[in-house]
C-alpha cells in the first residue's frame, strides 16, 4: 500500500501502469467516465498505436496544462480509444479555427485524426522516462476514488442537493432524450466539471485532483448553486476564461450512452486499411450493437417481437456498459436472437424406416409401437402438426424415456427432455418477469434455446410428480402448452412476447396416471407399458445388456456364452 503525496487515502500498490503516453491539454481538462474527442495528426495517431503495442499500457494519459505555463499538472485521466475518424485538411482548418483544440496538435499538412477517447480513471504522474513528440511517456499510478461512509443521513442530504440543482440546470442545458444521471456519487463531481462552462482550468483540475467522494461534492456544491441562479455574465469564476463563458451548455456524454456530434458514426466511417490502426481502437458496446442490429433482421422474428427487439435495441444504445440495467437489456435481447423463431428440421415420415428404428431399440412392446406408428401414419396422411399427446405410462426402468427418443430419431428430429419431478413453481414453466433480479426464460422457451429448432420432439418426463397445492398448480400451465389451439402463442412471462410451440412433437411419461388433474389427464392419450414377459426379457439380455457390458469391461471374445439359466 502507499499514501499519495496531497491525500491522506491509501491507494493501491498494484495499479502502478508503466510506459504510458501522457498527452498535454492546453485549457481543458479530460475526466473518468466522459466521452470527448481529441484531435491529432496521423502520424501521432500511428505513433500512439505503435507505443501502446509496445508498453502494453492498454490507454493514453491526460493531463492539462498550468495555465500561462509551459509546466503540467500531477493528476490527469486515463483514457481508452473508442474510436477514430479521418478529417480532410479543410475541415480540420476550419474546427481548428473555431477553437477547441488540444495542446496545439490539431491540423497538419495532411489533415488530422480524431480520436473519441473515453476517461477510465484518475491517474497521478510519477516519473517521466523519455518524450516522444507530442507524448511524454511514464510510470503513472492509477487512483481510486475514496467513498468513505455512504450510509448516513448526512450524505444522503449531500446527494440530494447536488442533484437538485443540477435539474436547476437543466433549462439551460441541451440534454439528451431520454437524460441519464450518472450511476454513482462520483460521477456526479465529473459531470459538473465538464457541464458548468463558467469553471476555468484551475476549478476544473481542482475537481479531478478531489479523490474524496464527499469532498468533491461539498467543493462542486457553491458553484453549482451560483450557476444555477446566476444572470449570464455575472458571478464568473476568477479563474474563468472567456472562451468557455456559453449561454447554453451541453450535457456531458457519460460513459458510452451518446456519441459526440463532432464523431457521430466514426465507427462506420472509419478506415482502418488507410491508418494501419486494427481492432485495437474498435468500440467493443458499438460492436455488440452493430452486431445485434443485424442478427435482429435475420433471425426471422415476428412482428410483435421485432418491435420489442427494436425497442430494446434503443435502449441499449443509450445505456452505459456499466448502468445496471445493461446487462439485463443485453441478455434479454441476446436470447430473443438465440431462439429458433424460424429454423426447423424436415420429418421423415417413412413408415418401413420407423418400424425399423423401434424394433432396433425396443424388444417387445408392440402394442405401444403399434400405436405410434399409427400416429406416425395419420401425420403422413394429413400433413397437420395437431394431433393428441401420447403419454407412456408404466413402472421406472420400462423404456418410456428411450422409447420417446426412438421417435425423435424415427422422425428425423431432435429431442430434449425435461424432468417434471418435484416442480412446483409455475414460473420454472413459464418464465419469470423480467423485473426480478436473475430472471430468466421457462423451462419449456431454454430446452427449444438448446436444440436451435422449433420442431423438436419435447419429452415431458414424470408428468404425474408435478407438485401442486392450494397456492401452486404447476399442471395448470401445461394445459395451454399442451393445447394445440392455444399454444401457438404460448407467452413466456420474461419474453413477453408469443412464441409458436404448435409445430413441437409433445411427449409425456407417467408412472401413475391416477395422480394427475382430471383436466391434464383429458388433454393426454395414455399408452400403458406393462412390462416384458421372461422370453422378452431374455431377448434383451442378449441383445443389449451383455454387449454393453462387453464393451464396459473391455471383453472383446463374445465366448463363453450365458445359458437361458444364467
Amino acid at each position: 500500500r502507499m499514501v499519495a503525496e496531497d491525500s491522506p487515502h491509501e491507494t493501491d500498490v498494484y495499479c502502478i501502469r508503466h510506459h504510458v503516453p501522457i498527452l498535454a491539454l492546453r485549457g481543458r481538462v479530460m475526466f473518468p467516465g466522459i466521452r470527448a474527442s481529441v484531435a491529432l495528426p496521423p502520424r501521432a495517431v500511428r505513433l500512439a498505436r505503435e507505443l501502446l503495442r509496445q508498453g502494453r499500457a492498454g490507454g493514453i494519459g491526460f493531463v492539462a496544462m498550468q495555465p500561462g505555463t509551459a509546466e503540467l499538472y500531477n493528476i490527469g485521466t486515463f483514457c481508452k480509444v473508442v474510436a477514430a475518424k479521418e478529417e480532410a485538411y479543410e475541415e480540420a482548418r476550419s474546427s481548428s479555427s473555431a477553437g477547441g483544440g488540444y495542446g496545439g496538435t490539431g491540423g497538419g499538412a495532411g489533415g488530422r485524426v480524431l480520436l473519441t477517447v473515453e476517461g477510465c480513471s484518475r491517474l497521478r504522474v510519477l516519473r517521466c522516462t523519455r518524450v516522444a513528440a507530442p507524448f511524454q511517456i511514464s510510470t503513472v499510478q492509477l487512483l481510486e476514488d475514496y467513498v468513505g461512509d455512504c450510509s448516513g443521513v448526512t450524505w444522503n442530504s449531500l446527494l440530494l442537493r447536488v442533484q437538485k440543482e443540477l435539474l436547476s440546470l437543466l433549462p439551460r442545458v441541451d440534454a439528451p432524450d431520454p437524460l441519464r444521471w450518472p450511476t454513482s456519487a462520483s460521477g456526479f463531481g465529473d459531470v459538473v466539471g465538464v457541464l458548468l462552462g463558467r469553471l476555468g482550468v484551475k476549478d476544473r483540475q481542482q475537481i479531478l485532483e478531489t479523490i474524496d467522494v464527499r469532498e468533491r461534492l461539498e467543493l462542486i456544491l457553491p458553484w453549482l448553486h451560483r450557476e444555477a441562479r446566476a444572470d449570464d455574465g455575472d458571478d464568473v469564476s476568477p479563474s474563468a476564461t472567456s472562451s468557455v463563458g456559453e449561454s447554453r451548455m451541453q450535457w456531458p456524454l457519460i460513459g458510452v450512452e451518446y456519441e459526440l456530434q463532432s464523431v457521430r458514426g466514426a465507427v462506420r466511417s472509419l478506415d482502418d486499411a488507410s491508418f494501419g490502426l486494427g481492432d485495437e481502437w474498435g468500440s467493443e458496446e458499438e460492436d455488440i450493437v452493430s452486431h445485434m442490429s443485424r442478427a435482429i433482421l435475420e433471425v426471422g422474428l415476428s412482428a410483435d417481437a421485432m418491435r420489442i427487439a427494436k425497442g430494446e435495441l434503443k435502449r441499449l444504445k443509450a445505456l452505459a456498459s456499466h448502468h445496471s440495467e445493461y446487462i439485463g437489456v443485453r441478455t434479454y435481447l441476446e436470447t430473443l436472437m438465440s431462439l429458433p423463431w424460424k429454423a426447423c428440421t424436415v420429418d421423415s415420415l417413412d413408415l418401413p424406416q420407423a418400424r425399423a428404428v423401434l424394433d432396433g431399440d425396443h424388444f417387445g412392446l408392440e402394442a405401444p409401437k403399434k400405436r405410434i406408428l399409427e400416429f406416425l401414419a395419420v401425420r403422413q396422411l394429413g400433413g397437420s402438426t395437431k394431433g393428441p399427446i401420447l403419454c407412456l405410462e408404466g413402472p421406472p426402468g420400462i423404456g418410456k424415456t428411450s422409447l420417446g427418443f426412438s421417435v425423435a430419431k424415427a422422425l428425423g428430429r431432435k429431442f430434449t427432455r425435461l424432468a417434471l419431478g418435484g416442480m412446483r413453481d409455475e414460473a420454472e414453466l413459464r418464465g419469470h418477469r423480467r423485473t426480478y433480479i436473475g430472471s430468466a426464460p421457462g423451462a419449456i422457451i431454454q430446452g427449444l434455446q438448446a436444440v436451435g429448432v422449433n420442431n423438436p420432439v419435447l419429452l415431458l418426463d414424470e408428468i404425474d410428480k408435478l407438485t401442486h397445492s392450494a397456492h401452486f398448480n404447476p399442471q395448470a400451465v401445461l394445459l395451454e402448452i399442451l393445447d394445440p389451439e392455444q399454444n401457438i402463442d404460448f407467452r413466456d412471462h420474461y419474453l413477453n412476447t408469443p412464441f409458436d410451440l404448435s409445430r413441437v412433437l409433445f411427449m409425456c411419461t407417467s408412472n401413475n396416471g391416477s395422480l394427475m388433474d382430471r383436466p391434464l389427464l383429458d388433454r393426454l392419450e395414455l399408452l400403458e407399458l406393462t412390462g416384458y414377459t421372461a422370453r422378452e426379457k431374455e431377448a434383451i439380455a442378449r441383445s443389449h445388456l451383455l454387449p454393453k457390458q462387453r464393451r464396459l469391461h473391455g471383453l472383446q471374445t463374445p465366448d463363453p456364452e450365458p445359458t437361458v439359466a444364467t
